[in-house]
């Protein structure tokens, strides 16, 4: 194929593609690919299609995906060791029709638009140089690097600065997207289902990141790939789909729409509790310069259903997103978790979702994927009902506590 037709994305991509490839293969860990070689073909052939306009771009990203998921399985290999192997470059500005945005820490894909992808780097600011010190960072996104010293906070941002020095950065500038956020944060208060950010922080001279609380146990979709065989109780789970749908509802009440609703967004506390966060791409009704530029998972995009892909109302898109990530929480696994992108749509669209036989809250995660909830309080009431309902029984004719 002509390689005029490859956009330099592309072979960016395709280049710290082979290089991810190669770290995984050494571990065992890549599924369904045969060597760096094949990856980078596989992503430079891709590219091209979507170069001319067809819609493979999700088959591209799905291949990545499935590539990249063992970085959350295996613990030998760390985001640090992935990101000093590729040295300067990782995934270096997706095109804004790709609508797309990579998440490492998860290993999952959030498709962005319209938004570029910063290259991550592990030089230092300084000189250039790789930094040995990576102590403090605990997680990457698409296009910043979250990071602790004291495991009571977090800083969100895309430099991180050990030691009055620069230890990682992302070449993409997100000063704009992290003041965003902050302001959607600020917007809608405390509530002890969001969770808490302490505002924007100057880590250096003209260098702000986000400070937030920190989640002991992380995102509920790690949680739940790192106790896949020893998942939490009926009773725990259904609890945290109305922590889930109580954070919605605060953020709804606050005319906040989410917009990237998943389980990768949903962070774990103590006694299992669960806050919403990351607001980066939300919006706020009556705030034109705060207007959605995400959308969410293919698992949790709401179907077009005769509508335009932007026309779809942002209520009823979160309200689909939270039906999804009940059913992760119930299931203890994301919708069609073995098919890809460009598969799950094709179902979605023929209306065809994850069988709900003997699942609990099957009734409410399925009015949520048909719309029938006009807002996320309805969602709210009917949990109550079936949390109660786990919460207490009858033990010698006495109605006693079982939470």
């Amino acid at each position: 194929m002509d390689s005029s037709l490859i956009p330099p994305d592309f072979d960016a991509i395709a280049d710290s593609y082979g290089v991810l490839a190669e770290q995984f293969q050494r571990v065992g860990n890549l599924p369904a690919i045969d060597s760096g070689q094949n990856v980078i073909e596989e992503v430079r052939r891709l590219g091209a299609q979507v170069q001319e306009g067809r819609r493979e771009q999700r088959e591209m990203l799905g291949r990545i995906e499935t590539a990249l998921q063992g970085l959350s399985r295996d613990s030998t290999v760390s985001n640090r060791n992935v990101v000093l192997r590729s040295e300067n470059s990782v995934v270096s500005h997706v095109d804004t029709p790709l609508r797309a945005l990579w998440s490492y820490e998860t290993g999952s894909m959030i498709r962005r638009f319209p938004r570029t992808v910063g290259v991550f780097t592990s030089a230092s600011c300084d000189n250039g140089k790789p930094s040995s010190m990576w102590w403090s960072i605990i997680g990457l996104g698409g296009s910043s690097f979250i990071s602790s010293i004291d495991k009571k906070t977090v800083l969100k941002g895309y430099q991180v600065w050990e030691d009055g020095k620069c230890r990682a950065m992302c070449q993409h500038v997100s000063e704009d997207e992290l003041a965003r956020e902050a302001f959607v944060y600020k917007h809608l208060g405390e509530n002890p289902h969001v969770l808490y950010c302490y505002g924007l922080e100057e880590v250096h001279q003209g260098v702000h990141s986000l400070r937030l609380e920190y989640a002991p146990f992380g995102d509920v979709r790690k949680f739940i790939q790192q106790h896949k065989e020893a998942p939490l109780s009926m009773t725990i789970r259904m609890r945290m789909a109305l922590d889930t749908a109580l954070g919605l509802k605060h953020v709804h009440s606050r005319r906040v729409r989410h917009c990237d609703l998943s389980c990768r967004n949903l962070f774990l506390f103590h006694d299992y509790r669960v806050k919403v966060g990351d607001f980066g791409g939300s919006l706020i009704e009556g705030f034109d310069e705060l207007r959605s530029s995400v959308c969410e998972e293919a698992a949790y995009e709401l179907p077009l259903r005769g509508r335009e892909f932007w026309g779809r109302p942002t209520q009823k898109r979160d309200l689909f997103a939270l039906g999804s990530a009940i059913y992760e929480i119930m299931a203890w696994a994301p919708p069609y978790v073995d098919l890809r992108d460009d598969e799950i749509e094709e179902m979605y669209a023929a209306e065809k979702f994850p069988a709900l036989q003997g699942i609990p809250a099957h009734d409410v995660i399925q009015k949520c994927w048909d719309e029938k909830y006009g807002s996320v309080d309805e969602v709210v009431e009917a949990l109550q009902v079936l949390v109660s309902q786990r919460a207490f029984g009858r033990h010698d004719g006495k109605l006693v506590a079982l939470m």
